[in-house]
């Protein structure tokens, strides 16, 4: 039985990550698993929010122009 050593959350002997917190497990670094599945949506969830705020600053400026 294995626990993660952030949470203390009970793991699979098969994981890669903690399920709970997103830690990589012992096996995970051991098999040399990249980033996190929480860092990658972070980071994807991130770009849309600045994608997002583009859009509606352009969208802005448009409707700003289209009443002028």
């Amino acid at each position: 039985m294995m626990f993660c050593s952030k949470c203390g959350e009970e793991l699979s002997e098969n994981a890669y990550f903690c399920p709970k917190c997103g830690v990589r497990t012992r096996k995970g670094v051991e098999a040399g698993v990249g980033t996190t599945p929480w860092e990658d949506l972070r980071a994807t969830f991130s770009k849309m929010g600045e994608d997002v705020e583009k859009a509606f600053s352009i969208a802005g400026r448009e409707i700003e122009k289209a009443f002028k």
